[in-house]
């Protein structure tokens, strides 16, 4: 015997799987309300903050093991990067860079 749903007539299986597809699609309630996309780009906003922070991280402490050019090419994007608004920005990463030369950050 088929059980279905009350509301829908659709297996109780069947409706579980719509739901989780929906909510696979960006469909997912947060505390009961659908996502707006201001909080739907604030979340993206954050998760890339996140993979930036492990990325710079990684970039930090293997530092010392890359080859000078790309050191140099990592050094000059960072310093002239539109995101880096400030005026001695190369001056901060390079004492940054000198200060954490030996650091041991990770694996």
């Amino acid at each position: 015997m088929l059980m279905t749903s009350s509301k829908s007539g659709k297996a109780p299986n069947q409706v579980a799987r719509r739901i989780a597809r929906w909510e696979d699609d960006g469909g997912a309630m947060v505390q009961g309300l659908p996502r707006s996309a201001e909080q739907l780009e604030m979340e993206l906003v954050i998760a890339e903050r996140r993979m930036l922070h492990w990325l710079g991280i990684a970039v930090v402490a293997r530092w010392n093991d890359l080859p000078v050019g790309v050191q140099r090419t990592l050094f000059a994007a960072a310093s002239e990067s539109r995101i880096s608004r400030t005026p001695d920005i190369s001056a901060q990463l390079a004492r940054f860079l000198h200060i954490h030369k030996n650091d041991d950050v990770g694996p």
